[in-house]
């Protein structure tokens, strides 16, 4: 309307929100116009973004190219507030993994034979010795040796506890949880999630929030015998009264998590669709669903074992109710098994088997896909600066769950990132305009679009005006 030139103060002008392409969240939609000016500054923190954006790069980018070309390198180079940054994070990565040298080191375990039963104690509190010396100095003190020799049951606890099932899923936690199970791009998947929302099946895809209200929670729960009919384990769904850790109005600003919608498909229905899509409709599905169900609960038992004056600690876990994990126990991504330990008493005499194997320190891991997104969602957490922090706190790092995918994208197109068996590395494109930007941590680090956001977040709350974005 603005570049129409129409006069929007002389005009009574109302603005559609859905968060759903369903006939009859259309249909409230419209019954339930928003006022235009509840989102003009938001719009105009957008617009200003969208600007200052093009400014960066249109200057950056013909900067470093000429300054490139000065050194003898030929191509056209690329810079962007969101995309330079992100692409430092991977350089940066790749540099540690090359520059890594591992450093071999000792650990002191002992292998616990009670009641006929062996498990292994880690060294309480847990130690590495840089050396032979450091270890023998250290078993000397505490008057224990290599091999075998007796021990003590020195304390057994036993704890019930609990786990929730994950919080809903935002963009970003969808599309990481894709890439992690299925090596899935993140543009794949949100291209996925848009088929579904334009086919009626989930809700709008590019959120950043991971909580639904009362309103999404009633229609979930009046349907939950249809959705449950779509997953082949038989699962108790009790739990219908709103959890806050799920159901929370107030942290809905925009659009809520991405949930199913009220349309329930057929088996038949989900079984045409493509793989992708079926795999992320399942996803959410099994995940929504687990907020129903009980918590995963299960008994903890920590033993202390002691031989001569140094402790040694095994920690086991045997489930007691699957709850949710039944649920998505096809999706095992993020569990670890607990050992099974015997049944011991405090004051049981038991043989000790000391060992002290030599290990070696570990590179880092090289990002994906779907843990750049949550780095990028995460960066605050790299920053020193603790007002750069708070900024990206609130911000929710660098980008938008709309625009991650396509700067991951933009980058591989541009050859500035490479995937190599769902593994990204920089290319040589990318290393050298790394090198060449480093000097610059505006351009480098998280703190650029720190400062950034901070001067546009004040555009959407009037402490300043898109004319004095400085």
């Amino acid at each position: 309307m603005n570049q129409a030139h129409i006069d929007v103060k002389s005009k009574k002008i109302k603005r559609l929100w859905l968060n759903s392409l369903e006939k009859d969240a259309i249909i409230t939609g419209f019954k339930n116009l928003n006022d235009w000016h509840k989102d003009y500054l938001a719009y105009k923190e957008a617009q200003t973004r969208q600007i200052s954006d093009w400014l960066i790069g249109m200057n950056g980018s013909p900067l470093y190219t000429l300054l490139l070309r000065q050194k003898g390198v030929r191509g056209v180079y690329s810079i962007g507030r969101v995309q330079t940054p992100t692409l430092y994070m991977v350089y940066r990565r790749d540099q540690a993994i090359k520059n890594f040298k591992p450093e071999p080191y000792f650990e002191l375990n002992a292998e616990i034979l009670a009641n006929q039963q062996k498990f292994v104690a880690k060294l309480d509190p847990y130690q590495r010795f840089k050396d032979e010396t450091g270890l023998m100095t250290f078993t000397q003190a505490k008057h224990v040796q290599k091999g075998s020799q007796g021990g003590l049951i020195k304390d057994v606890q036993k704890q019930a506890k609990k786990s929730a099932s994950p919080q809903l899923f935002s963009l970003s936690s969808l599309q990481s949880a894709m890439n992690k199970r299925y090596h899935a791009s993140a543009s794949q998947t949100l291209a996925a999630i848009q088929s579904l929302y334009e086919a009626k099946l989930l809700s709008y895809p590019r959120t950043d929030c991971a909580y639904i209200t009362n309103e999404e929670f009633e229609y979930l729960v009046a349907n939950l015998t249809k959705y449950l009919g779509l997953v082949s384990k038989r699962v108790a769904l009790t739990n219908t009264t709103p959890n806050k850790r799920y159901v929370n109005g107030k942290k809905v600003e925009e659009h809520y998590a991405i949930i199913m919608t009220k349309v329930v498909p057929t088996k038949e229905k989900l079984a045409s669709l493509p793989k992708l899509q079926q795999q992320v409709y399942d996803l959410v599905l099994r995940t929504t669903l687990a907020m129903f169900a009980d918590p995963y609960e299960y008994e903890e038992t920590t033993i202390i074992t002691q031989v001569g004056d140094a402790n040694f600690k095994a920690t086991g876990k045997v489930p007691t109710k699957q709850g949710w994990q039944a649920l998505l126990d096809d999706h095992k991504a993020n569990q670890q098994e607990a050992a099974t330990l015997p049944i011991v008493h405090q004051g049981d005499q038991v043989q000790a088997n000391l060992q002290t194997p030599q290990k070696e320190t570990t590179p880092p891991v090289p990002f994906t896909e779907g843990t750049l997104i949550t780095a990028m969602k995460t960066a605050g957490k790299t920053l020193d600066d603790e007002e750069a922090q708070a900024i990206l706190k609130d911000v929710q790092g660098i980008g938008t769950s709309a625009t991650r995918a396509n700067v991951l994208e933009v980058l591989k197109k541009r050859g500035y990132l490479v995937t190599e068996k769902n593994k990204l590395h920089v290319s040589e494109a990318g290393i050298t305009l790394c090198k060449a930007v480093e000097l610059e941590p505006l351009l480098t680090s998280p703190e650029m679009t720190a400062k950034w956001e901070q001067a546009l977040q004040q555009i959407s709350t009037e402490e300043r005006t898109p004319d004095n974005l400085d």
